[in-house]
């Protein structure tokens, strides 16, 4: 199963104890993390009514005036997948220092994304802003079947791009537990880990499926200063285009960088599709679900490309492929390939879910969650920074998280640990963030 992790940095030390008040203010909030996908109360498509007694979030404290840092955490919960049953489908870590505390969210992918774990921080902050606030439950989004246009139908060739993800994923399913020398159990899993506390809360342990421990991810961050931020932002709208077409455009001329001639390369959008599901409800909009799609676009370039010529076909292109019946295609296929992923997952089958693209479609997987308001009004503390959201990626793959938050724009680089790693995720986003500096000096 998929994980992702975001991380939060707070200027002020926090007690564990209000931190473990202020997850009780949002257990009930976010519906999605109630209930493990494929269940009776979680239909894949949409979250259901909040349950009458959410579980509660599993907090775990470390130190954090020394090692491990936020990155080392986020590296080891990428490797703990939620088990099939497990409840809440989100935990936290937090490692306070004299100065600071960070805080590690760590989501089921297949149940949210990274807008929702950005919400769920949020409403964690602002809880932890005003002591014993309870924060009510926000209404479900409608599923996707509910908001495509009558008698509207997919094409045959997504009818069969889905049939053949669907017999992949049961492939899979059937070589795991032939590899594993057993068939799997229906419903088995871990629960919450030995290392939890009586109430599943604040432990050193966790839960979820030990086969993915072999797993090794390294993780990579860079940031720019809050003036050149405000630069980029301010160039973009000049130029045409958006700060996710500078970004992948940077990424892309750093993967091409010392090379000769034109080629081919490939960025993976995962689109927010909130603005779809929910129209005008705004609350809505802001509930934790799985409401997003990936889009690859592909453009040719060269070294010495022009940024702002690559950033603006980047978002015309992106755009293209993300409005209309275009869109909605996508969407209804997506839907049943996690639809299926969802029926696995309640049936117990072993796997890692379905990847709903090959790494082969793409060079680079680029999740921008764009400026992410996260200081609550008159909070005795300031939120000084938010990194990811970071993926258990599959291998071969690399994923770039990107967000603006207190008006500093930050890139983390995740990928599995191999030959080469993290210097390779060093050294590009070095690079790009190079492109984007010199990208604001041109005239």
């Amino acid at each position: 199963m998929f994980n992702f992790v975001l991380a939060v940095r707070v200027g002020q030390r926090l007690s564990p104890a209000d931190v473990e008040r202020g997850l009780d203010g949002v257990r009930g909030r976010h519906v999605a993390f109630s209930s493990p996908p494929g269940s009776a109360t979680a239909p894949p498509d949409a979250p259901p009514d909040a349950p009458p007694d959410a579980p509660r979030f599993p907090l775990r404290v470390l130190d954090g005036s020394g090692a491990p840092g936020w990155q080392a955490v986020a590296e080891e919960e990428l490797a703990r997948p939620f088990g099939p049953e497990e409840a809440p489908r989100a935990r936290f870590t937090m490692l306070p220092s004299d100065e600071r505390t960070d805080l590690v969210l760590t989501c089921d992918h297949m149940v949210s994304d990274g807008m929702s774990g950005g919400y769920l921080l949020r409403d964690l902050l602002a809880v932890l802003a005003a002591p014993g606030t309870v924060l009510p439950p926000l209404p479900r989004p409608p599923g996707i079947p509910e908001v495509l246009p009558a008698g509207f139908r997919e094409s045959p060739a997504s009818r069969l791009r889905v049939a053949a993800v669907r017999a992949g994923i049961r492939w899979s399913s059937w070589y795991e537990a032939h590899r594993r020398g057993a068939a799997p159990e229906p419903g088995g899993g871990a629960g919450a880990g030995a290392g939890a506390g009586a109430d599943g809360r604040t432990g050193a342990g966790g839960g979820g499926n030990a086969d993915a421990t072999s797993r090794g991810f390294r993780i990579v961050s860079r940031g720019l200063s809050g003036e050149h931020t405000a630069a980029l932002v301010g160039r973009c709208r000049r130029e045409g285009t958006t700060v996710h077409g500078a970004v992948c455009a940077a990424l892309l001329l750093a993967l091409v960088e010392g090379s000769t001639g034109r080629q081919r390369r490939a960025v993976s959008s995962p689109v927010n599709l909130r603005h779809l599901l929910t129209g005008p409800d705004a609350e809505a909009a802001e509930a934790a679900g799985l409401l997003i799609t990936p889009v690859v676009t592909s453009v040719r370039l060269a070294a010495d490309s022009d940024p702002w010529d690559l950033a603006r076909e980047i978002r015309h292109r992106l755009s293209r492929d993300t409005t209309g019946e275009r869109l909605l295609r996508r969407v209804l296929r997506m839907s049943t390939i996690f639809g299926e992923a969802h029926r696995a997952a309640a049936a117990g089958e072993p796997g890692d879910g379905p990847p709903p693209l090959r790494p082969a479609d793409y060079d680079l997987s680029v999740t921008n969650l764009g400026r992410f308001p996260l200081q609550p009004p008159g909070a005795p503390f300031l939120v000084e920074a938010m990194y990811g959201p970071m993926v258990n990626v599959v291998p071969g793959e690399r994923t770039i998280g990107v967000c603006t938050c207190a008006g500093r724009l930050q890139l983390v680089y995740t990928a599995f640990d191999e030959p080469g790693e993290p210097e390779r995720g060093a050294a590009l986003l070095t690079s790009a963030a190079r492109t984007l500096l010199d990208a604001l000096d041109r005239p």
